[in-house]
């Protein structure tokens, strides 16, 4: 670039046509397709390419030169940023034009492979991959890619049903039968943990209810035979084996009917605090007294 370091510049203006020319000429390319946007991107590198030369050059003798010289280079890197702007905005058009067209096909062929078998738990969100976005991967590979995953979405959902109900539904909401299988695995376990739980917890009420049956019968059978013997006393009877025989079996007979009627059941009574005035203090003491007769009595609040 011999030229810039005369004040005449006298190729500025052949270089301005050629400048300005080159711009009109890749004004009117159209990107349809990725070689466009190389060749694009190839001239644009070309355009940056001289600029930075001669903006470097320009540098070295903008200080000694002045007047017309300057307003020259201004006006011929003014063409040439212009030029190489405008090949930026084309491919980043290019890009989004593309990448909206491959979002489109992605999810038309999702929706066109969701069939009604699978389609109340399947989504095109499902079968997306994030590859399908590259340049490199073509529409025929992610329709193959889509093909394979909800052919295998199928199959494994046949497994599933295969197995059981709950694996089923499992599988709807994991899309993974190996995670659905070992989640119903451990659905079971905590289940029968519970079962086990709640049975054991049954039997023991069971066996406490059972010694308090026996305990209570016992009192009022002692309770009943003291009963009969002073009343046998005070009528002056004889308390001899016969009489003893059948004070046991009449305490016997009222043991039973009563431990029976006390033991057999339990009053709950629920009720809501905001039932009562806030300034009522201990309402389950209340509640008690209220209620007193009622020897199995729960209170809970709501």
């Amino acid at each position: 670039m011999t030229y810039l370091k005369t004040i005449n510049f006298p190729e500025q203006v052949k270089l301005l046509a050629a400048a300005k020319e080159n711009k009109a000429r890749l004004e009117s390319l159209i990107i349809n397709s990725d070689e466009d946007k190389k060749m694009i991107k190839s001239e644009r590198a070309d355009v940056n390419k001289f600029l930075k030369e001669f903006k470097a050059e320009t540098k070295k003798v903008k200080d000694k030169v002045v007047g017309e010289f300057d307003n020259k280079v201004k006006e011929l890197s003014t063409v040439l940023d212009a030029t190489q702007l405008m090949l930026k905005d084309k491919v980043e058009d290019y890009d989004v034009t593309w990448k909206n067209k491959r979002e489109s096909f992605i999810e038309d062929a999702s929706k066109f492979r969701i069939t009604d078998d699978i389609s109340d738990f399947v989504s095109t969100n499902d079968l997306y991959d994030s590859k399908f976005m590259n340049t490199s991967v073509s529409e025929k590979k992610i329709a193959e890619a889509l093909d394979e995953k909800v052919s295998k979405i199928k199959s494994d959902l046949a497994i599933a049903k295969a197995i059981s109900p709950q694996v089923e539904a499992i599988f709807k909401e994991t899309l993974d039968v190996t995670v659905a299988i070992a989640k119903d695995k451990q659905q079971q376990e905590e289940q029968a943990k519970r079962e086990a739980i709640a049975k054991a917890a049954a039997e023991r009420e069971t066996k406490e209810r059972e010694e308090a049956l026996i305990r209570q019968k016992e009192r009022e059978r002692q309770a009943m035979v003291e009963t009969e013997l002073t009343e046998a006393k005070e009528n002056g009877e004889v308390i001899d084996a016969e009489k003893m025989q059948e004070i046991n079996k009449k305490a016997d007979n009222y043991a039973e009917k009563e431990a029976i009627k006390k033991a057999s059941f339990t009053v709950t009574f629920e009720y809501k605090e905001s039932d009562y005035p806030m300034a009522w203090q201990g309402p389950d003491a209340d509640l008690k007294e209220r209620l007193q007769g009622l020897d199995n009595l729960s209170i809970v609040s709501k």
